[in-house]
């Protein structure tokens, strides 16, 4: 970590009779940037290096615009900025609000930067109609008048060029108008889903009531905090000239849906999402926007939750669209938790008619209570029946084996690779890869490992699926390969 050198006043303040008001307001700012900063966080600073730092901070934060953030990427300069540090520093000052420090992070770990320094005090200040800087405290001791403002310092172990550090702030700004979308418009989409779960009542005559029920009990669950709402939009299937339309409802977006973002979901009727929407006996439809990543909170794919809109007939005419991000509890609680999931589960035990207490039936359960949760949310009744009593077979003779299947939209294959653990390597993975790859003719967005007590590693495969290579995927061509590598390591 290192610290920053001086040997000028970080500011040049207004001469006059407004010098003295300038350098009492950056006094204080400066007393209560660290004021709520862990003590450990301190350890090993010198006052002076704080000092500079505070101070920058405070020359920052002195003129901002109401309701917009305020943000600089640079690498400090002495000449310039009258202190030098050879790391790229960030800065930014906005409203206080949720999700600004894990969605700037993310960001920066998905462009490998690493970060040496953060500073996030929260201050309670005033400012000017203009927003002019005029008092400032810590924020627990906030008057009446004022609000919380978020000030976020943080120093990269990397340089960056002025250029890219130019296109990292205008990144940033994205990504913080997009904070504040979703954080302005979570009241207005708690309202939506408030509605929306009400209204399931009158799909009783289009719906079979098992169906109904996990559907309500899902919107529910996703309602009590499972779900971190980002955005919403509504689609509308029209008639007309013998053809079926889609059209985006207009003013219906919501949060990072704002301002007609593309988003390529439900463009057509013949889009995969329409047509997934349609074969499903459920109103709800769970789905994964592989190329569309959260720009809050986490940088994922964002997931997406589909409702469908009937007309007093029973006839599909349009659907309501959530995206957002499944909190981590939905990942680690048990499958009897999640509505629809639950349901799945159950079909499958069901299915394979397993005597209760018997080896095959605790086994079977272990397996669906193992497999990924995005994967149960994806997979169909039939798919996972067949994925989970295959699986159950490998228990018996341990072998590499390759399960998969299409996600609704058609967009990605997932790939459940099985290889017995003293087989697994780096370079097991990296073979497994590029066959899938090209036997696909797609690209592996991300993978996932699961090394835990059982004899067999599991690696779970995105594969982005280019145009029509689909249909030749070879199944146990693919599989063999597998096993082909597995005996080479």
């Amino acid at each position: 970590m290192a610290a920053p050198h001086q040997k000028k006043r970080i500011v040049t303040f207004a001469e006059g009779k407004n010098m003295s008001t300038e350098k009492k307001l950056l006094s204080v700012f400066s007393a209560a940037f660290y004021q709520r900063v862990p003590a450990d966080d301190l350890v090993g600073w010198k006052p002076n290096d704080l000092n500079i730092i505070s101070g920058s901070m405070g020359a920052w934060a002195l003129e901002r615009k109401p309701g917009e953030p305020k943000v600089r990427v640079f690498t400090p300069e002495q000449k310039r900025d009258g202190w030098h540090v050879p790391h790229t520093v960030i800065q930014i000052i906005n409203d206080d609000m949720s999700f600004i420090v894990d969605s700037v992070t993310a960001e920066l770990a998905f462009q490998n930067l690493t970060i040496d320094v953060l500073f996030h005090p929260i201050l309670s200040v005033t400012r000017s109609k203009p927003g002019r800087l005029e008092s400032v405290a810590a924020d627990k001791n906030r008057s009446a008048a004022a609000f919380a403002e978020s000030c976020v310092y943080i120093q990269l172990e990397q340089m960056l060029t002025k250029e890219l550090a130019d296109k990292l702030a205008a990144i940033l700004q994205k990504i913080l108008a997009d904070v504040r979308a979703a954080n302005n418009d979570w009241p207005k989409l708690m309202g939506k889903m408030d509605a929306l779960i009400g209204g399931l009542s009158g799909f009783s005559g289009f719906v079979e009531d098992d169906d109904l029920h996990e559907a309500q009990s899902f919107l529910k669950y996703l309602r009590s905090k499972n779900f971190t709402f980002l955005g919403y939009r509504s689609f509308r299937l029209s008639g007309g000239d013998g053809k079926t339309h889609s059209a985006t409802v207009a003013d219906s977006d919501l949060g990072v849906l704002k301002n007609n973002k593309s988003l390529y979901f439900g463009q057509s009727v013949d889009s995969p999402e329409v047509r997934a929407l349609k074969r499903s006996s459920s109103p709800v439809m769970i789905s994964k926007l592989i190329d569309k990543y959260s720009t809050v909170h986490r940088h994922v794919p964002m997931d997406a939750i589909s409702i469908k809109i009937f007309d007093k007939k029973g006839r599909l005419t349009g659907m309501h669209l959530f995206v957002g991000l499944f909190t981590a509890s939905t990942y680690s609680c048990r499958t009897s938790e999640v509505p629809i999931v639950r349901q799945k589960v159950r079909e499958t035990i069901r299915r394979a008619g397993f005597p209760s207490g018997t080896h095959d039936r605790t086994a079977l359960e272990n397996i669906l209570e193992k497999m990924p949760r995005d994967e149960l949310f994806q997979m169909t009744e039939d798919e996972l029946y067949a994925v989970s009593l295959g699986i159950l077979r490998l228990q018996a003779k341990q072998r590499v084996a390759l399960f998969t299947h299409i996600d609704p939209m058609q967009q990605y294959m997932s790939c459940l690779v099985y290889v017995p653990r003293d087989r697994y390597n780096t370079k097991f993975r990296l073979a497994a890869e590029k066959i899938l790859e090209k036997s696909l003719g797609g690209k592996s967005t991300n993978y996932f490992t699961s090394l835990d007590d059982s004899p067999l590693a599991r690696v779970l495969f995105t594969v982005r699926l280019g145009s029509k290579k689909v249909k030749s995927f070879d199944h146990a061509d693919v599989e063999h390969q597998l096993i082909e590598i597995g005996r080479e390591w």
